[in-house]
């Protein structure tokens, strides 16, 4: 469905717009709810889920797949927005 990594993360950015802003409009950006020792950011709750699932789909379609394997296309572009992380490794 989404082979192109940039159109998956153009998607998960309008889903995570559309899932914050009406529940920061109803609760307010910094309202918390917490049972016994944990705690739960209500306005975040369905970006909570949405995440979840995200990476649940992304890891099904294998680590072959990967959108951010040098050979994948989105770190092949460079500066221009690539998602890979550079750190040094010691040793």
């Amino acid at each position: 469905m989404f082979d192109h990594p940039v159109t998956f993360a153009l998607v998960v950015f309008a889903l995570s717009i559309a899932a914050y802003i009406p529940m920061s409009d109803a609760f307010g950006p910094s309202a918390w709810k917490g049972v016994g020792p944990f705690q739960v950011q209500i306005s975040c709750v369905f970006l909570y889920l949405l995440y979840f699932l995200a990476g649940t789909w992304l890891g099904a379609r294998g680590i072959d797949r990967s959108a951010v394997l040098p050979r994948a296309r989105l770190p092949g572009i460079g500066g221009r927005g690539s998602l890979r992380a550079r750190h040094p490794t010691p040793g």
